[in-house]
Formats: C-alpha cells, sequence, structure tokens
C-alpha cells in the first residue's frame, strides 16, 4: 500500500511539473476570469500579484471605488447585479493606474470609437462615460442572448492531405461597400468561397487591436472580438454558416507580442509603456535584437503565467466561437534564447530546444480542449526544427512566393519551388502549408506586369492576358503537389494591386471590374478546378508521386491505384518540347480543354507553349 501511494504521488508530481505550475498556482488561474454573472450577482476576479490593493469603479457605483478582497496574488468582489442590460467597469490599480479587463470581450475605447461608422452596430453600446473616467473600459452584458448553433454536432473538420486553405483579411474582403458589421457582411461571400473549392477560411487577426484599421497584428485585448469587424453574435453566425458549407474556420492569432496598451503591459510597467521585470507575462526586451523582428511588447513563454494565459487564449475562442485551428504568428519568437543583431542567428533559426517543447506544450493543451483543432506554425527556422513541430501535428507555414514569383516573371535562376513538397523536404506526413502569395508577399501578377522577361516579346509576362495565363500555370503545379495549400484573398482573380501601395498595411480592395472580366474569371475558374480536384478527389492526396520543381518546365505525377494524374507547366517565355509518358489507359484528358492525347503507341512528343499549364489524367481519372 505504501509503495502504491508512493508511485500515485510521484506521478501527481511529475504531472505538475510538466504542466509547469503548482496546484494554488493552478486553482488562482482558474478564477482569473475578469467578471462574470453568477445568478443575481457579479463575480470580479483579477490577478495582479505586484499590487497590494486594488478597487473596481464603474456604472454599477456611481464610478465611485469600491475595494477588492486581497486572496494571495488574486483579488475578488462579489456585488449585486444591476438592473440594466449592460454594465461598464474598470480596476483601479494601488498606482492610481486604470485598465479595462484582460478578460474583457468588449471594450470602449475613447481615442478610437468615434471613427467607427455611425451606422456601425458599436452605436448600440453604451456611451463612453466622458466626464467619469478615462482609458479603456470594459463593457458586460448582462442579459445576453445564448447562440443557437446549427452545426455543433454535424461538423468536422477537413483531413490535412486535402487543406485547401483562403486567407483573407476581413477588412478587406468584404464586397459590399455599405457601413457596418462587416461580419454579416462578409456572409455573403461564403458560397462563393465554397464553390472555389475552398474548405478553411483563415481570418487575419480579429482580436481587439490597436486602432480601426490595421492587419490586427498588435493586439490590446486578446479575448475581446475587434468592434471595427462587428458584433460577437454576427462572428458565431459567420462560423456557424462556414461549417454548414463543409469549411473550417482558422484565425490568425498573435501570441508572440503584444501591444503596449495591453492591460496586462500597464498592470506592471515603468509607466512609459514597457513591462517591468516583475511582469509575470512579459520580457522588458525583446530576444532579437535585430529591429526587423520586433513588434510589441515581447510575451515570456518561459513563464508559468504567460503559458496558462496563452492556453486560457486559444481555449475561449474554440468554445465561444467554435473555430477550428489557429495560425499562430510568428512562433520563431516563442523562445527567450538572445537572438543579437551580428551573427548566423540574427533570423533566429538555429534549432532551439526550448522552443520546440514550448510550442509543443502549447499543442498538447489544445488538443485537450478540441483533439481535431488545426494548429499552423509561422515559423521559418531551421529544418530539424520544423519536422520536429510538424511530426508534432502543426502544421508549418511553408512560404514559395519569391520561388513562384520568378516562374511567373520568366526566369529560371531562384525559379525552385521544392520546398513546398513534403516527401522533398525528407518529412514523413504533408504537413506543409505551401501558397505563392500571402499578406506578408507581393502579389504575383504586380511582379509578372512590372518585371517580367522582355526578351520574347510575342510572349511577354508583362501583357495581361499572358500574365493571366502564367499565374494560372503557378496555380496548377501548387494545386498539384499533395498536401494543404493557401490562397491569399483575391489571387484567383489575379489581384495586381502592390502590397506597397498606399503603405504595406493599407486598406486594399478589388476592383469589382475584375470579377466580371472574362480573361479574370477563366483564371479563377483554373483555380476552382484545381481546389475542387484537391478537395474531393483521393488522387491529389496520394503519397505515391513524384515531382519535377527545379527548371522552368515543372511536373507533378501522381499515382493512385490505377488512376493516374500528371501536371505540367511551362514557364519559359519560348516553346519546349515535352514527352508524354504512357499512361495505363493508353490515353492523357487534359481537365481544362477535355482534349484527348493517346499514348498508345508508347508516348506522346507535345509542344509544350509559353505560359501553358495541362493537367491530364487517365480517362478512368476523368
Amino acid at each position: 500500500m505504501l509503495v502504491r501511494r508512493s508511485i500515485i504521488l510521484c506521478l501527481i508530481a511529475i504531472c505538475l511539473a510538466v504542466v509547469g505550475c503548482t496546484h494554488e498556482e493552478r486553482a488562482a488561474w482558474s478564477d482569473r476570469r475578469g467578471a462574470e454573472v453568477v445568478g443575481d450577482s457579479i463575480r470580479f476576479t483579477l490577478y495582479a500579484p505586484t499590487h497590494e490593493r486594488v478597487w473596481v469603479v464603474g456604472s454599477f457605483s456611481d464610478w465611485q471605488k469600491i475595494e477588492m478582497r486581497k486572496e494571495k496574488d488574486v483579488f475578488r468582489l462579489t456585488i449585486e447585479k444591476p438592473g440594466s442590460e449592460f454594465m461598464l467597469y474598470q480596476y483601479v490599480l494601488s498606482n492610481g493606474v486604470r485598465i479595462g479587463d484582460p478578460y474583457s470581450v468588449t471594450v470602449l475605447d475613447p481615442l478610437n470609437d468615434w471613427e467607427l461608422p455611425r451606422s456601425s452596430w458599436v452605436r448600440q453600446l453604451p456611451p463612453y462615460p466622458v466626464s467619469e473616467t478615462q482609458g479603456f473600459v470594459t463593457v458586460l452584458q448582462l442579459l445576453p442572448q445564448p447562440y443557437r448553433w446549427d452545426t455543433s454536432d454535424g461538423y468536422s473538420t477537413p483531413t490535412t492531405s486535402q487543406l485547401n486553405i483562403y486567407e483573407l483579411c476581413v477588412r478587406d474582403y468584404c464586397v459590399s461597400d455599405a457601413e457596418g458589421d462587416n461580419l454579416e457582411l462578409l456572409q455573403e461571400s461564403i458560397d462563393s468561397l465554397a464553390s472555389l473549392g475552398v474548405n478553411a477560411v483563415e481570418l487575419m487577426p480579429i482580436a481587439e487591436f490597436e486602432g480601426n484599421d490595421s492587419w490586427g497584428y498588435m493586439p490590446v485585448f486578446p479575448f475581446a472580438l475587434d468592434k471595427a469587424y462587428g458584433r460577437m453574435s454576427s462572428l458565431k453566425r459567420f462560423v456557424d454558416n462556414v461549417h454548414s458549407r463543409g469549411m473550417a474556420v482558422i484565425l490568425d492569432i498573435v501570441l508572440n507580442h503584444t501591444s503596449a496598451m495591453c492591460p496586462l503591459v500597464t498592470m506592471v510597467s515603468d509607466g512609459k509603456g514597457n513591462p517591468r521585470e516583475d511582469n509575470p507575462w512579459y520580457n522588458t526586451r525583446s530576444n532579437f535584437a535585430n529591429p526587423d523582428l520586433q513588434w510589441g511588447q515581447d510575451l515570456n513563454h518561459e513563464s508559468h503565467q504567460t503559458q496558462m494565459l496563452v492556453d486560457s487564449i486559444l481555449s475561449f475562442w474554440i468554445k465561444e466561437y467554435h473555430v477550428d485551428g489557429f495560425r499562430l504568428d510568428f512562433t520563431k519568437g516563442f523562445s527567450n534564447r538572445f537572438h543579437p543583431v551580428e551573427g548566423a542567428d540574427s533570423l533566429g533559426v538555429k534549432y532551439d530546444r526550448r522552443r520546440i517543447e514550448l510550442l509543443k506544450r502549447l499543442h498538447l493543451s489544445v488538443r485537450k480542449v478540441k483533439p481535431d483543432v488545426i494548429m499552423i506554425c509561422e515559423h521559418f527556422a531551421d529544418e530539424p526544427e520544423e519536422q520536429e513541430l510538424a511530426k508534432d501535428g502543426y502544421l508549418m507555414w511553408t512560404d514559395a512566393s519569391l520561388a513562384f514569383q520568378q516562374c511567373v516573371m520568366g526566369y529560371e535562376e531562384g525559379s525552385d519551388v521544392s520546398q513546398i513538397d513534403y516527401k522533398y523536404r525528407g518529412w514523413w506526413s504533408p504537413r506543409a502549408v505551401g501558397y505563392m502569395e500571402s499578406h506578408d508577399t507581393e502579389r504575383m501578377m504586380r511582379k509578372c506586369l512590372n518585371m517580367g522577361r522582355e526578351d520574347a516579346p510575342e510572349a511577354s509576362p508583362r501583357d495581361t492576358a499572358t500574365a493571366l495565363k502564367r499565374v494560372g500555370a503557378a496555380a496548377t503545379i501548387l494545386g498539384a503537389i499533395p498536401g494543404p495549400k493557401m490562397i491569399w484573398q483575391y489571387g484567383e482573380y489575379g489581384f495586381d494591386v502592390s502590397i506597397n501601395d498606399g503603405g504595406r498595411t493599407s486598406r486594399k480592395r478589388i476592383d469589382r471590374s475584375l470579377m466580371t472580366d472574362s480573361l479574370h474569371i477563366e483564371l479563377k475558374n483554373k483555380f476552382a478546378k484545381i481546389m475542387r480536384l484537391r478537395k474531393d478527389d483521393p488522387l491529389f492526396s496520394t503519397s505515391d508521386y513524384d515531382a519535377d520543381l527545379r527548371g522552368l518546365v515543372k511536373t507533378v505525377h501522381l499515382r493512385y491505384g490505377d488512376r493516374e494524374c500528371l501536371t505540367i507547366a511551362n514557364f519559359d517565355v519560348y516553346p519546349h518540347e515535352y514527352q508524354l509518358p504512357h499512361s495505363p489507359s493508353g490515353e492523357w484528358v487534359d481537365c481544362f480543354t477535355s482534349k484527348i492525347f493517346s499514348t498508345m503507341s508508347g508516348g506522346k512528343k507535345i509542344t509544350l507553349p509559353p505560359a501553358a499549364s495541362y493537367l491530364f489524367m487517365t480517362e478512368q481519372s476523368k
């Protein structure tokens, strides 16, 4: 009995060590929920270990301070629920600083809310109490209407090998010019995304960020949906409707850093917007001395408090909004190993064992909430590190944009796109999310039209019709390589507005004439053909394939049972001869034109015009 008891105690100790926090810390964390409606009461809870006294002020007290009770590092207060629809409140710290609740799901921002459209749903919220306080104010809805989910039980996430992700910025993607709830307007695009063959929609950051007009990568309140995008109910309805069309929802989320305006910074700061050394969640400096890899205030992922914070953030978005996964921004920053400006590792790419352990810990925690969660790392570190994370189940953002730009411009140098082929990289499963455009990259059409080769005027990449064909050829090769893939918004129409037009993160909406022009529609249809095949046909998820992705003529050859698919694209500005291999049926059928090529006599030599792309399938694969 004593031996058995010792074993049990030992196992408990090991579990606690793995999680990295004591029983007291875990118990305290379970109560760090901000304000909750509990029956006829409001229960406030704030974790503030560096403060001796904390008060709550708000509409319920005529903005008079009420002191909270301290229990170790946690402050608590319970009050009677006011008889109103909304309650406004703030915490007042022992140094007199006022903060919004770090766990806010809705906040009032006196500096930026006035810029929101007057027709916006935000006008339905209580007005900011200008004469009573300053800074962010938390809005607590006292009579919330529960959302009734239609797809709670009947939806499952797509398999990794068939994943077709569509990345979009809510601010920019809405086709409608109407003002108001962008997430409601976004509902109009769900059918078109489904018809494109997309089965996962990735939203750029939507948590409350600095200002109203940005990409969202400077979060302030990580649990709050930014009001510039819409209501909480609108996001739930969007997720529900996306699920009903068989698509997943992935959130791009920032856990490497926050804005200096985040209340977790303000709670323990030097008064100048920088965290003090005793701040439980932050480093006092970025781990990257390289200024190109520094943003906001750097979260310390070695800290148990930070680990529990990020776990709760991901858990909240899964439980509250039923999202299916996350694209984690700049996971290379999840380590406290310092990377100096000068030296081989200024970009933080060298193998870092602790960084791997921290990301594996996070992945394990999230899988306990949602076992089939989709987790994508924007990592860009050494190959052994990416391989290890892929083996753990992460998908790895794989940027082939520069190589594809070289392809569409017609230049062989730098045109090798082999990095998106998981077998080429020595991986045992398709975990590389290959893409040729993203929010961080220049548009291929822009590069093609402005910097394409000029030595063959009759096939110039600088001609719009030719450029669109070249982008279509790139999409054909991208889609033919097994494994998850991503399209950046409006890439299927050959969108050509530069990333730097009006500023890198400025608003960029599509010219609607592109969506009705026959040449641009032809490109969209090619994208749709490829994406639907990838989603629906197991041939495109096969592990039996080979690919030559190095030169200007690229090929991908898929085999699945007695079926085959051969994809060919010529990115040169001159024609090439190509010998078609013998097919099992004796015929290849081009899926784009339905033209049949016989190989009964052992093969057929064809001419590949400049910018040509073919997706050949055997007769039984048609």
